[in-house]
């Protein structure tokens, strides 16, 4: 197992917005970050130049707004050279959207589509339909089915490349206001995490991101949690430091 590296250290426990990061940590082929905004960059740091990929996206929303999609495509041609820093400090736009940040935790995948599409061969979307659907034909893995799936990526005899995309928010719901319960049982959780940590190690997968989401999981503390199972059932040591 990789040694654990960071690229952008945690100072402190903070928002966990659509535009904020607090976090990036590496270990080898496999990033954990407090929410998904930097996955693209994340992945684009693995992709092969050619071949196909197939991916499966493990996360309570959809990560594909495709509200200003054409515009984001346009300011984001450039995104496989980019560097972390210059990535998460690209703007949405000029005047009063120089503000806002163009590479969001929610849309990070339909921009993945929008410039790389040609080369997906599939897309798993296991999710609870939270947020757009993706502009391209997906696999709609329901929660039953999802440890199946995971077992047939890891039999598969494609020749495809496989990114992996878990937000530990999959695992909780979000009962009204500001009420966050623990949807899944340990049993559930184990049965989808054994079977991912053999496809994060199997020879084709390029790149798997892991984000926490605290402000969807009800809070860091059981975002913490959630991460501690990761860590128990993929092996991973990773340590978050107290801030």
């Amino acid at each position: 197992m990789s040694t654990q590296s960071w690229l952008l250290p945690l100072t402190e426990r903070g928002s966990s917005g659509c535009c904020e990061l607090n976090f990036l940590t590496r270990f080898g082929k496999t990033y954990v970050m407090d929410n998904h905004r930097a996955a693209l960059w994340c992945w684009l740091q693995h992709l092969p130049q050619s071949g196909s990929v197939q991916v499966i996206h493990i996360d309570r929303h959809t990560d594909c707004l495709s509200s200003n999609l054409d515009s984001w495509t346009d300011r984001s041609q450039d995104v496989a050279s980019l560097s972390l820093s210059d990535y998460l400090a690209r703007p949405m736009g000029t005047g009063l959207e120089a503000s806002a940040c163009l590479f969001r935790w929610d849309n990070f995948l339909s921009l993945f589509i929008r410039h790389y599409g040609s080369r997906i061969e599939s897309l798993y979307m296991a999710t609870r339909k939270c947020g757009d659907p993706p502009e391209r034909h997906f696999w709609d893995t329901s929660h039953d089915r999802l440890p199946s799936t995971i077992e047939g990526l890891i039999n598969d005899d494609s020749e495809s490349s496989v990114i992996v995309d878990l937000d530990l928010d999959y695992f909780v719901a979000r009962l009204g206001g500001s009420r966050y319960v623990r949807l899944c049982s340990d049993d559930y959780i184990e049965a989808v995490l054994a079977p991912l940590r053999q496809l994060i190690e199997h020879p084709r997968c390029i790149c798997a991101t892991v984000a926490l989401s605290p402000e969807c999981c009800g809070g860091w503390h059981e975002a913490e949690s959630l991460l501690s199972a990761f860590t128990r059932h993929t092996g991973y040591d990773i340590q978050l430091p107290r801030t």
